[in-house]
Protein backbone atom coordinates (compact mmCIF):
# COMPACT_ATOMS: atom_id res chain seq x y z
CA UNK A 1 0.00 0.00 0.00
CA UNK A 2 1.41 3.35 -1.08
CA UNK A 3 0.34 5.21 2.08
CA UNK A 4 2.05 2.67 4.34
CA UNK A 5 5.26 2.82 2.31
CA UNK A 6 5.33 6.62 2.41
CA UNK A 7 4.64 6.66 6.16
CA UNK A 8 7.48 4.25 6.76
CA UNK A 9 9.94 6.04 4.52
CA UNK A 10 9.08 9.72 5.04
CA UNK A 11 6.50 10.10 7.81
CA UNK A 12 3.02 11.60 7.92
CA UNK A 13 4.04 14.84 6.17
CA UNK A 14 4.67 12.84 2.98
CA UNK A 15 1.00 11.90 2.65
CA UNK A 16 -0.01 14.24 -0.14
CA UNK A 17 -2.16 13.39 -3.16
CA UNK A 18 0.80 13.88 -5.46
CA UNK A 19 3.15 11.62 -3.46
CA UNK A 20 0.55 8.89 -2.96
CA UNK A 21 -0.54 9.04 -6.62
CA UNK A 22 3.09 8.68 -7.77
CA UNK A 23 3.76 5.81 -5.34
CA UNK A 24 0.54 4.04 -6.37
CA UNK A 25 1.03 4.66 -10.07
CA UNK A 26 -2.25 6.52 -10.56
CA UNK A 27 -3.18 10.07 -11.49
CA UNK A 28 -3.96 12.76 -8.94
CA UNK A 29 -7.46 13.04 -10.38
CA UNK A 30 -8.08 9.49 -9.21
CA UNK A 31 -7.04 10.48 -5.72
CA UNK A 32 -9.40 13.49 -5.70
CA UNK A 33 -12.31 11.33 -6.87
CA UNK A 34 -11.92 9.01 -3.86
CA UNK A 35 -10.83 11.34 -1.04
CA UNK A 36 -11.64 14.95 -0.22
CA UNK A 37 -8.19 15.71 1.22
CA UNK A 38 -4.96 13.95 2.28
CA UNK A 39 -6.19 13.63 5.88
CA UNK A 40 -9.23 11.65 4.67
CA UNK A 41 -6.92 9.44 2.61
CA UNK A 42 -4.70 8.80 5.64
CA UNK A 43 -7.69 8.07 7.90
CA UNK A 44 -9.03 5.63 5.35
CA UNK A 45 -5.68 3.89 4.93
CA UNK A 46 -5.01 3.65 8.67
CA UNK A 47 -8.53 2.47 9.31
CA UNK A 48 -7.74 -0.65 7.28
CA UNK A 49 -4.31 -1.35 8.75
CA UNK A 50 -4.14 -3.36 11.94
CA UNK A 51 -1.96 -2.23 14.79
CA UNK A 52 -2.28 -5.42 16.83
CA UNK A 53 -2.56 -5.04 20.57
CA UNK A 54 -3.51 -8.12 22.50
CA UNK A 55 -4.76 -10.21 19.59
CA UNK A 56 -6.36 -13.59 20.08
CA UNK A 57 -6.56 -14.09 23.86
CA UNK A 58 -5.68 -17.63 24.89
CA UNK A 59 -5.13 -19.60 28.06
CA UNK A 60 -3.26 -19.63 30.30
CA UNK A 61 -3.53 -15.88 30.70
CA UNK A 62 0.02 -15.44 32.12
CA UNK A 63 1.57 -17.11 29.09
CA UNK A 64 -0.68 -15.32 26.60
CA UNK A 65 0.06 -11.89 28.10
CA UNK A 66 3.81 -12.51 28.23
CA UNK A 67 3.90 -13.76 24.64
CA UNK A 68 1.66 -11.01 23.30
CA UNK A 69 3.48 -8.19 25.09
CA UNK A 70 6.75 -9.50 23.66
CA UNK A 71 5.16 -9.66 20.21
CA UNK A 72 3.98 -6.05 20.59
CA UNK A 73 7.51 -5.04 21.58
CA UNK A 74 8.97 -6.88 18.58
CA UNK A 75 6.44 -5.37 16.15
CA UNK A 76 7.12 -1.85 17.42
CA UNK A 77 10.77 -2.42 16.51
CA UNK A 78 9.63 -2.54 12.87
CA UNK A 79 9.65 0.89 11.21
CA UNK A 80 6.20 0.53 9.61
CA UNK A 81 4.38 -0.48 12.81
CA UNK A 82 6.16 2.26 14.75
CA UNK A 83 5.33 4.84 12.05
CA UNK A 84 1.69 3.80 11.98
CA UNK A 85 1.29 4.01 15.73
CA UNK A 86 3.07 7.34 15.98
CA UNK A 87 1.02 8.74 13.09
CA UNK A 88 -2.25 7.71 14.70
CA UNK A 89 -1.21 9.17 18.06
CA UNK A 90 0.10 12.40 16.56
CA UNK A 91 -2.77 13.05 14.17
CA UNK A 92 -5.39 12.15 16.81
CA UNK A 93 -4.46 15.34 18.65
CA UNK A 94 -6.15 17.52 16.03
CA UNK A 95 -8.06 15.24 13.66
CA UNK A 96 -11.38 13.78 14.91
CA UNK A 97 -11.23 10.96 12.35
CA UNK A 98 -7.80 9.88 13.58
CA UNK A 99 -8.99 10.24 17.18
CA UNK A 100 -11.75 7.78 16.31
CA UNK A 101 -9.22 5.32 14.87
CA UNK A 102 -7.06 5.65 18.02
CA UNK A 103 -10.04 5.15 20.29
CA UNK A 104 -11.25 2.16 18.24
CA UNK A 105 -7.83 0.49 18.45
CA UNK A 106 -7.63 1.00 22.21
CA UNK A 107 -11.22 -0.11 22.80
CA UNK A 108 -10.66 -3.30 20.80
CA UNK A 109 -7.56 -4.13 22.81
CA UNK A 110 -9.35 -3.46 26.11
CA UNK A 111 -12.28 -5.68 25.01
CA UNK A 112 -9.87 -8.49 24.18
CA UNK A 113 -8.17 -8.10 27.54
CA UNK A 114 -11.55 -8.08 29.28
CA UNK A 115 -12.53 -11.31 27.48
CA UNK A 116 -9.24 -12.89 28.51
CA UNK A 117 -9.87 -12.01 32.16
CA UNK A 118 -13.37 -13.48 31.98
CA UNK A 119 -12.00 -16.73 30.50
CA UNK A 120 -9.22 -16.85 33.09
CA UNK A 121 -11.71 -16.48 35.96
CA UNK A 122 -13.96 -19.17 34.45
CA UNK A 123 -10.95 -21.49 34.08
CA UNK A 124 -9.85 -20.87 37.68
CA UNK A 125 -6.60 -19.16 36.70
CA UNK A 126 -7.73 -15.95 38.41
CA UNK A 127 -10.07 -15.46 41.33
CA UNK A 128 -11.49 -12.19 40.00
CA UNK A 129 -11.30 -9.72 37.16
CA UNK A 130 -9.67 -6.32 37.64
CA UNK A 131 -12.05 -3.52 38.59
CA UNK A 132 -10.76 -1.36 35.74
CA UNK A 133 -9.65 -3.33 32.67
CA UNK A 134 -8.67 -0.12 30.88
CA UNK A 135 -6.23 0.76 33.68
CA UNK A 136 -4.86 -2.81 33.52
CA UNK A 137 -4.29 -2.36 29.78
CA UNK A 138 -2.33 0.82 30.51
CA UNK A 139 -0.36 -0.96 33.24
CA UNK A 140 0.62 -3.84 30.96
CA UNK A 141 1.04 -2.25 27.53
CA UNK A 142 2.19 1.22 28.57
CA UNK A 143 5.69 0.27 29.76
CA UNK A 144 6.34 -1.81 26.62
CA UNK A 145 5.26 0.98 24.28
CA UNK A 146 7.14 3.63 26.30
CA UNK A 147 10.34 1.60 26.31
CA UNK A 148 10.24 0.89 22.59
CA UNK A 149 8.89 4.25 21.34
CA UNK A 150 10.28 6.77 23.80
CA UNK A 151 13.54 5.11 24.75
CA UNK A 152 14.23 3.07 21.60
CA UNK A 153 14.84 -0.04 23.68
CA UNK A 154 13.44 -3.53 23.65
CA UNK A 155 11.62 -4.73 26.73
CA UNK A 156 13.29 -7.89 27.98
CA UNK A 157 11.33 -11.09 28.50
CA UNK A 158 12.24 -10.86 32.20
CA UNK A 159 10.79 -7.33 32.47
CA UNK A 160 7.64 -8.44 30.66
CA UNK A 161 7.28 -11.43 33.01
CA UNK A 162 7.56 -9.07 36.00
CA UNK A 163 4.95 -6.72 34.50
CA UNK A 164 2.51 -9.58 34.00
CA UNK A 165 3.20 -11.27 37.34
CA UNK A 166 2.90 -8.01 39.29
CA UNK A 167 -0.32 -7.03 37.51
CA UNK A 168 -1.98 -10.43 37.93
CA UNK A 169 -0.80 -11.27 41.48
CA UNK A 170 -3.73 -9.52 43.22
CA UNK A 171 -6.16 -11.38 40.95
CA UNK A 172 -4.70 -14.85 41.50
CA UNK A 173 -6.59 -17.47 43.49
CA UNK A 174 -5.69 -17.17 47.20
CA UNK A 175 -3.84 -20.50 47.23
CA UNK A 176 -1.38 -19.26 44.59
CA UNK A 177 -0.80 -15.71 45.81
CA UNK A 178 2.68 -15.08 47.12
CA UNK A 179 2.86 -14.59 50.87
CA UNK A 180 4.49 -11.61 52.54
CA UNK A 181 8.19 -11.34 52.02
CA UNK A 182 10.32 -12.59 54.89
CA UNK A 183 13.15 -10.28 55.76
CA UNK A 184 16.30 -11.43 57.57
CA UNK A 185 15.26 -9.28 60.57
CA UNK A 186 12.05 -11.28 60.98
CA UNK A 187 13.82 -14.65 61.34
CA UNK A 188 14.96 -15.75 64.81
CA UNK A 189 18.33 -17.32 65.49
CA UNK A 190 16.60 -20.76 65.48
CA UNK A 191 15.20 -20.17 61.98
CA UNK A 192 11.58 -19.59 62.94
CA UNK A 193 9.72 -16.52 61.78
CA UNK A 194 8.96 -13.93 64.48
CA UNK A 195 5.64 -12.15 64.51
CA UNK A 196 5.77 -8.45 63.78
Amino acid sequence: MAVAALLQEQGASAITFQNVAEAAGVGRATMYRHWTDPAALMRDALGHISIPFLDGPARPIHVWLRDDLKRIDDELAEPLARSLLLTVLSEAQHDPGMREIRDRLAARAVRRLSSAFTRAVTAGELSTRPDDVSAMFDRLVGPVVASRILRGRATSAVRIAHLVDDALAPLAPLATRPGPAISPASVSSRGSVRAR
